[in-house]
């Protein structure tokens, strides 16, 4: 089973990250909870990854993205997930995402956002 999703998109100065994210767990949980009664327990983590990528380096991270199935046969998310954060030196909690009461396991989001907009 699929338990990550990557989106790879521009964001509009005013719209936050967390306020696609939200939008984009809210709409997806209503829609695949209607497919069938099977995915009724299905549901996302609290938290998501997300990180701005240079135009320069679009294309590397379309590639990387589109070579999902490829790079989990090796690894699990979460390894490579780890990994990331320690190359680019970002500090991060080994806990659970989710509630201790949750079962089953979460959909996990990373966001990749393209930095277009150079801020000053």
């Amino acid at each position: 089973m699929t338990d990550h999703v990557h989106i790879v998109t521009t964001l509009p100065r005013t719209v936050s990250q967390a306020n696609l994210v939200e939008q984009i767990k809210k709409v997806s949980s209503k829609w695949i909870k209607a497919l069938d009664a099977r995915y009724r327990s299905c549901f996302w983590q609290r938290g998501y990854g997300a990180f701005s990528v240079s135009p320069s380096e679009l294309k590397a991270v379309l590639e990387y993205v589109q070579a999902q199935q490829e790079h989990h046969r090796t690894r699990s998310f979460q390894e490579e997930y780890r990994k990331l954060l320690r190359q680019h030196g970002i500090d991060f909690d080994e806990r659970p995402a989710r509630n201790a009461n949750d079962a089953g396991g979460a959909l996990q989001a990373g966001i990749f956002g393209i930095d277009d907009h150079p801020r000053n």
